[in-house]
């Protein structure tokens, strides 16, 4: 799945994930259903930083020979950016739709999960939100 930019907002080539101001997530739920667009509510100061964080997903493939340094670069923006417990809840859901909608980044994504696990914000653990979100969906 590759995102491209238009305007406020971001599109896969073949199916729709949306980031935009003005678009709503409620409730969370709805981003994991079977639809072809989904909307992720970001402040413009976190678009911005989610811009940046979606590119580098956007150039990680399974087969590619560099993949463990664009994992590295990711980790390391993701820390850079994320001040909130929000903001890592959007990154979770990120990796996450990117992943159940492109199965080829599917492995990629998992160690990425592997190795964000311990990533904390505000007390708040990757792990912790990504665990809380699939128990949610189940």
């Amino acid at each position: 799945m590759e995102l491209e930019k238009k305007g406020a907002e971001y599109h896969k080539k073949d199916a729709r994930l949306t980031l935009g101001e003005k678009d709503k997530c409620t409730p969370c739920l709805s981003l994991f259903t079977d639809q072809d667009e989904v909307t992720v509510e970001t402040t413009n100061p976190e678009k911005n930083k989610m811009d940046k964080l979606i590119e580098i997903l956007n150039s990680m493939r399974n087969n590619s020979s560099d993949v463990d340094s664009k994992l590295t670069t990711f980790m390391e923006e993701a820390q850079n950016s994320t001040n909130s417990e929000e903001m890592l809840g959007e990154i979770v859901k990120t990796i996450y739709q990117k992943a159940v909608t492109d199965r080829s980044f599917a492995s990629t994504a998992a160690k990425l999960c592997d190795k964000m696990a311990l990533f904390m914000v505000e007390g708040t653990k990757f792990r912790s939100l990504l665990l809380n979100m699939l128990q949610v969906m189940r």
